[in-house]
């Protein structure tokens, strides 16, 4: 039989794709971190944003081997998702600051934590049990909707309805600030 010496072994072609992209790591790495190390003022960042470039990169179907500007592809990347970063950081800052403003009127009893589980379970006492159960099903036992749903019996809508009650009154009560559990 005769040997086809221009066959590829897929093995070797994995690994020469791999060389080829830690080539073009070690070729870029440094211009992209200044590039983005200029756009976002941290350097920490840059790195994270290079990283994660050359990490999605490697595990997607994309080939650098098939793009005709590698450097440009590479920079207008890392130059986007920097842009990216700063819109990102940007927005939860203000969601934050927008948050901050909010007043909260949660009644929060003086003595911390314990009293006000101690509140929360007078006030889950006082509930009626098809409330309260499902509360403390979905709460304290973490269960999704559809396993309280098989444990009492009930049909899923109205576990549902059940829970979004239950969080109603709970939080009227913790609103209102006063202590009708005694």
């Amino acid at each position: 039989m005769v040997q086809n010496d221009s066959a590829i072994n897929p093995v070797e072609f994995g690994a020469i794709a791999e060389k080829s992209f830690v080539g073009y790591y070690n070729d870029y790495r440094e211009q992209l971190l200044f590039i983005a190390s200029a756009i976002l003022g941290d350097k920490n960042s840059a790195e994270d944003i290079v990283q994660e470039l050359f990490f999605d990169l490697y595990n997607s179907d994309l080939r650098l081997d098939g793009i005709s500007n590698v450097g440009a592809y590479l920079h207008r990347a890392v130059s986007n998702r920097s842009k990216n970063f700063i819109r990102n950081k940007q927005l939860y800052q203000s969601h934050i600051a927008k948050s901050a403003h909010l007043k909260r009127r949660i009644y929060i009893p003086e003595d911390g934590a314990s009293e006000l589980a101690g509140f929360v379970k007078k006030c889950l006492v006082q509930m009626p049990p098809k409330y309260s159960t499902v509360f403390i099903l979905k709460r304290l036992y973490q269960l999704s909707l559809t396993e309280i749903a098989e444990k009492v019996k009930r049909p899923y809508d109205t576990v549902d309805k059940q829970l979004r009650k239950a969080t109603k009154i709970l939080k009227e009560k913790l609103e209102s600030g006063t202590k009708a559990a005694g």
